[in-house]
């Protein structure tokens, strides 16, 4: 399973603070096939992402080593299906429009059947992107994240340990 680490500050620190953690997190646990981060940047969310290990990925720790910010939502990528370990299929995934991050941590049962309506905007084969591509569309509709987290559950099934992170650093979705 993937390991979650989300923090909030009420003012700005270093990414340097967390890695330190996200490395202990990675060496202890069932991660390094990927990792990836968000963060809050001038009014919206902002990522990075390897499909790669923390320990082997030396130019993204010290390109984020002075990313500053109020919020991190950082994901450690432990696959359910091996052949899903590419860049498309790395998370936190950000909305386009950097209106939010989401991640997933689990394993989506019904993400199958949701993949061919989603055919157009998948970039990878995780059943993650499916959940996080599900919310998307759910979120205007639910109007507050956690609403929107708990259908995305409900409709896919299986464990669903879900992160999110909203360009206003709180819970309320961005509304068209």
């Amino acid at each position: 399973m993937c390991e979650i680490l989300a923090a909030a500050w009420p003012e700005a620190r270093p990414f340097s603070v967390l890695l330190p953690f996200v490395r202990k997190m990675e060496r202890f646990g069932l991660a390094g096939f990927g990792w990836g981060v968000a963060w809050l940047a001038g009014g919206s969310v902002v990522g990075y992402r390897r499909p790669t290990t923390v320990a082997s990925d030396r130019a993204g720790r010290g390109t984020l080593d002075s990313v500053a910010s109020t919020r991190f939502l950082i994901h450690l990528r432990r696959p359910s299906r091996l052949s899903t370990t590419r860049l498309a299929d790395t998370q936190p995934f950000v909305e386009s429009g950097g209106a939010f991050a989401f991640c997933h941590n689990g394993s989506f049962r019904s993400h199958e059947r949701y993949r061919d309506r989603f055919a157009g905007r998948l970039q990878g084969q995780a059943d993650s992107e499916v959940g996080f591509r599900l919310f998307e569309e759910l979120l205007p509709r639910f109007g507050e994240p956690a609403a929107g987290l708990r259908e995305v559950a409900r409709r896919l099934g299986g464990s669903a340990n879900l992160g999110y992170l909203g360009a206003d650093g709180g819970n309320r979705a961005p509304l068209p």
